[in-house]
């Protein structure tokens, strides 16, 4: 049992001990919700996959792990995309050599979203995109 000092009436030593015991469940408390993911969360990554996105600028750096675009938007951002074997090259539809790409020309990447949700390079296409036909 606890002895109460001479000092505190009884009430407040009551209660202290029901804060002591309280506080450490209604902290417990507060952490519950946060385990796990919500239903109202983002998307998950695999929803996107296949999805193909084309983009337009300035050839600025060609490797043979990746390219860099600048952007002809207005704001002119630098785009960086991943390359590997399975990346094509064309000009008119033709497939050609990356080398044979001149610095500063204008093409167009499609790209998808890799495995760590970096962007990878489908297709390289010289020049501007192709206008869809309309049917």
């Amino acid at each position: 049992m606890v002895r109460l000092r001479e000092g505190y009436p009884k009430g407040v030593a009551i209660a202290l001990m029901a804060l002591l015991v309280l506080i450490p469940s209604a902290l417990d408390g507060q952490t519950r919700g946060r385990r796990g993911t919500s239903s109202n969360g983002t998307p998950h990554p695999e929803a996107f996959k296949g999805v193909i996105v084309t983009f337009q600028g300035k050839l600025k750096k060609l490797t043979k792990k990746e390219i860099i675009i600048e952007s002809t938007e207005e704001n002119h951002e630098l785009l960086t995309f991943r390359r590997n074997k399975a990346t094509k090259f064309l000009d008119n539809d033709t497939e050609i050599k990356p080398g044979a790409i001149d610095f500063e020309s204008l093409v167009t990447v499609d790209a998808s979203e890799d495995v760590d949700l970096k962007l990878m390079a489908v297709s390289v296409s010289v020049g501007a995109p192709k206008k869809a036909d309309a049917k």
